[in-house]
């Protein structure tokens, strides 16, 4: 028996000894000996590897599904086609740069206001992308929140073909990124949206206006505040309103501070912004300014 077992074991070793040797012979001359990573001992310079999105393939997955079906398609960027793009350009898009030339907007405040980022909507007012019912819904709320419904319906009508239908995400990610810029205090709040709550927001940072606050959010709740017109039908105030109703004590106070924070920074910026104004038309005029700013003294270059 014992014969028998050390023969086994030495007709073991020698077949995994001819096993690795067959792999050794077996590998791939572009593989380094070394090498961990999988990776060729050869690699293409930084100019042979840039990737081009304009002839990528697509891959099969949502995006590309709703960009295949979508009438006229997409190309594989994700971008309209040229004719469209102008027509998206002349209608929706120059729409919107009016109503917030009007809003006295910009990007920015757009962005902040609405939680829409500012590529997105510069890219919807050049026709590079086709809008969402509900991208066109907060950036109405953004532009004036007694009358979203009004202008969430001139957008899409401004839109016509060119506006894609909803997917399974979108809202959910434009509710979340609004609700952000909530929680930061750079989204407007109406008074008859944060009136239930107005005790528990403003509360903390407005103690001599308790009273006041206390007998507001009794208003709102008995529904002595009248709503504006179509602002019950809107998908986005409904969002805001259930957030705002399932939000703890912690919260609510976080976003009466955030608010007050916000007013200031933004006065502060008016501020800044009309005093270069100020400072760039006395340049125009050839009027001297009221605080020069002081001269730098020159380092002597030998250090006395």
């Amino acid at each position: 028996m014992l014969e028998t077992s050390g023969g086994n074991q030495t007709q073991n070793a020698r077949a995994r000894a001819l096993g690795n040797q067959t792999h050794h012979e077996n590998r791939d001359p572009m593989m380094t000996a070394s090498s961990t990573s999988r990776r060729p001992a050869t690699q293409a310079p930084d100019s042979e590897r840039f990737f081009d999105r304009t002839n990528a393939r697509p891959k099969l997955g949502p995006q590309t599904m709703v960009r295949l079906m979508s009438n006229p398609p997409l190309r594989p960027d994700g971008r309209p086609h040229e004719a469209e793009q102008d027509e998206i350009a002349r209608t929706v898009g120059a729409r919107l740069r009016e109503l917030r030339a009007e809003h006295g907007l910009s990007l920015r405040e757009l962005e902040r206001r609405s939680g829409v980022a500012r590529s997105s909507i510069s890219r919807l007012e050049r026709g590079l992308r086709r809008p969402r019912p509900s991208l066109l819904g907060w950036l109405a709320y953004g532009l004036d929140p007694d009358r979203v419904e009004v202008l969430r319906k001139e957008l899409c009508e401004a839109a016509g073909i060119s506006l894609i239908a909803e997917s399974r995400w979108s809202q959910r990610t434009h509710a979340r990124h609004a609700w952000r810029a909530v929680l930061a205090g750079e989204m407007p709040i109406p008074a008859w949206l944060a009136g239930p709550w107005a005790l528990a927001i403003f509360g903390t940072v407005m103690p001599e206006k308790r009273d006041m606050l206390a007998a507001a959010q009794k208003a709102a709740a008995s529904g002595a505040l009248d709503w504006p017109e179509g602002a019950r039908s809107s998908p986005e105030v409904l969002a805001l309103a259930n957030e705002f109703g399932s939000a703890s004590p912690y919260e609510l106070a976080r976003i009466g501070r955030a608010y007050l924070a916000s007013q200031r920074a933004q006065a502060e910026r008016h501020r800044r912004k009309r005093s270069r104004e100020l400072r760039a038309s006395l340049v125009l005029t050839g009027v001297p300014s009221m605080h020069p700013r002081p001269r730098r003294r020159r380092r002597n270059r030998a250090g006395s």
